[in-house]
């Protein structure tokens, strides 16, 4: 019997319709594993590979029609994908194809169906009798599928397909899926269908869900930079953090959606759970475009959030300096301020090794805190921009004859020097 399934198997008779069917008459084992796809019955019903005009008597058989628990894919699974033969997916679902069965990665036959848009597969697989209980971890309830396929077809922009999951009463359209975790609407939104959109939103879908990862659709939209936000999703739509649309624009940095939200009247001047507003993010992630854009709509440059920490001190970490210059010296942020920990901008520029912001606020005068040694330590040019500081600030006093403060300037970075050639010295003899 080996030998015989092992013909089955082979890629030129499991292509002849009528040897495979003679074979099948003669009660070879369908699980044979082949060099192509998994086992006989999968192979045999890939649509790439064999023509849908096999003898009816082939369809017909349970042996086909079945797939056992592991499979990775599944007869019905790949015809329903196909579209093209909707009888056939009939005679398979005849012939005990289980509709509730998914693959490996969860998805089932109406899943497929509804990706690739085939109104007649989903249509049909719908009006099925689905089993009403006695489902395991491999199965789906027709509710549950249902959902799959609504949503995947929302991000497939299929329009037509929905039609049928939203005239079902179990399907929940503000609910997300536990396939992707999206939503219907979410889904539509991130991939940018904004007729879709429109459509869910008149269906009753409301634009203010989220989908698993706490996300509305309004900002999946503009977080893929989809410039043609749709009027129904322009609300204030916020994340599980509190962060408007417009937070989540400046953080990324698209122009396009930044402009849109704010030709649309969204507020620049409101704050996240943490107390930051959009140019304080768009500061944080270095975007001087999103800096200039928010200045000029009237985005306070010394808005102070939960950590007592103003936009200046966000860019300490940024690597564009260019939007220090343009906060600090066009629109008048506080040098010297300091937040609920003692630290200083300089202070956070030191921490984070960002030597020419360093350079740009030792520039302005600005005047590091107690913690600059310690801060620098290790970063040898941050020290040496420091130590110079304290060697020109000491010229500078001793040219206005201010001997003694000249004096104390130049003897502390002596004692910097020595301290810190001790310190490199210890370091050797431990290595």
């Amino acid at each position: 019997m080996h030998e015989t399934s092992a013909s089955v198997g082979s890629i030129r008779n499991l292509f002849s319709p009528n040897v495979s069917r003679l074979l099948l008459l003669g009660g070879v084992c369908t699980d044979y594993i082949t060099e192509m796809l998994g086992t006989v019955r999968c192979c045999a019903s890939t649509p790439r590979k064999v023509s849908p005009k096999w003898p009816r008597s082939c369809w017909n058989s349970e042996s086909i029609a079945t797939s056992p628990p592991t499979a990775e894919c599944r007869p019905l699974s790949l015809w329903a994908k196909r579209g093209h033969h909707c009888d056939i997916v009939r005679m398979l679902v005849q012939n005990g194809a289980h509709l509730s069965q998914v693959d490996n990665g969860g998805s089932s036959a109406l899943f497929y169906a509804a990706q690739m848009g085939h109104l007649n597969v989903v249509g049909y697989l719908l009006s099925c009798d689905w089993p009403a209980d006695g489902f395991s971890d491999s199965e789906l309830t027709i509710s549950e599928a249902a959902q799959q396929g609504l949503i995947v077809a929302a991000g497939k922009g299929h329009a037509q397909v929905l039609e049928f999951p939203l005239d079902m009463a179990e399907v929940r359209v503000n609910l997300p899926d536990s396939l992707r975790g999206h939503t219907d609407l979410t889904a539509a939104a991130t991939d940018g269908h904004l007729d879709i959109c429109r459509f869910l939103v008149r269906r009753g879908v409301s634009p203010a869900v989220i989908n698993l990862k706490d996300v509305a659709a309004l900002i999946c939209a503009v977080q893929e930079d989809h410039c043609e936000v749709d009027e129904s999703l322009l609300q204030e739509s916020t994340a599980s953090v509190g962060r408007t649309a417009l937070m989540v624009v400046a953080a990324e940095g698209h122009l396009g959606a930044k402009e849109l939200l704010l030709t649309k009247g969204a507020d620049a001047k409101k704050t996240d759970k943490e107390g930051l507003t959009a140019l304080s993010w768009a500061c944080l992630q270095g975007h001087r475009h999103a800096v200039m854009t928010l200045m000029d709509k009237g985005s306070s440059v010394n808005a102070i959030d939960k950590n007592g920490r103003t936009p200046l001190d966000l860019t300490a970490n940024c690597s564009n300096h260019k939007i220090f210059k343009l906060i600090l010296l066009e629109k008048g942020a506080i040098l010297e301020h300091v937040d609920l920990h003692g630290m200083r901008s300089l202070d956070r520029a030191i921490s984070f090794r960002n030597t020419p912001v360093d350079q740009a606020f030792l520039r302005r005068g600005s005047k590091p805190g107690p913690a600059k040694w310690a801060l620098a330590a290790g970063k040898h040019d941050i020290l040496l921009i420091l130590m110079g500081k304290l060697l020109d600030d000491g010229n500078t006093l001793y040219k206005k004859q201010r001997l003694q403060e000249s004096t104390q300037r130049c003897g502390r970075c002596l004692d910097d020097i020595s301290y810190f050639n001790d310190v490199f010295h210890r370091s050797l003899v431990f290595w």
